[in-house]
């Protein structure tokens, strides 16, 4: 897991990452802290916003969308995780 230091600017608790846990709401860095680069991912970009799925091991998924089609590579927050 990466150190948390100056340059961090996030709104979670850094206990959680270091905890590695997930919140509802947490920036796709955030829970990429938390839990650590995945196996693979899918994604799908549809009118309303853009969807992706983190794949770990274990069967652990991580959920996320991003609200702005506009911009599909940036924006994207927890909205649900199996783990």
């Amino acid at each position: 897991m990466s150190e948390i230091g100056a340059e961090w600017a996030s709104s979670q608790p850094p206990h959680m990452v270091r905890q590695q846990q997930l919140r509802v709401g947490m920036t796709l860095r955030e829970a990429v802290d938390a839990w650590g680069m995945p196996k693979t991912f899918n994604r799908i970009c549809e009118t309303h916003g853009c969807f992706m799925q983190y794949v770990y091991p274990g069967d652990r998924y991580i959920y996320l969308k991003n609200s702005n089609p506009d911009t599909p590579n940036s924006g994207y927050r927890v909205v649900g995780w199996q783990d």
